[in-house]
């Protein structure tokens, strides 16, 4: 039979325990938070670089059309390699999303985990 010290001692453990929890979801919470806000400037940088490509290959566009009119060819080899870089910021940055994206679905999944295990 478990004597008072005992028990106290017990209550105490699961005290220790649940503050222990308590902090370690407070902290995955701030970390989710600042993963999301993260995610969300990622997010505002793609459609701002999208929206830099689509306005660049307006300009090319542009400088076709004035080709045609006998323009140096030097100005559209310039426009083709800095469009190209950016295809490649796009790409790394969708992919950087998609990363986070994970990531957070993760966490999401580890402390729904948690929750199951302390009810």
């Amino acid at each position: 039979m478990k004597t008072l010290a005992d028990i106290r001692e017990t209550d105490r453990f699961i005290l220790e325990l649940e503050e222990t929890h308590s902090k370690e979801i407070n902290e995955i919470t701030q970390r989710e938070c600042l993963l999301k806000e993260n995610i969300e400037q990622l997010r505002l940088k793609f459609d701002q670089t999208r929206t830099d490509i689509n306005i660049q290959t307006l300009a090319k566009q542009v400088l076709d059309r004035e080709q045609n009119q006998n323009l140096p060819k030097v100005i559209l080899t310039t426009t083709n390699i800095q469009t190209d870089m950016n295809l490649n910021d796009l790409k790394h940055i969708e992919n950087n999303i998609k990363y986070l994206q994970r990531i957070s679905n993760e966490k999401d999944l580890e402390i729904n985990r948690i929750n199951d295990n302390m009810t």
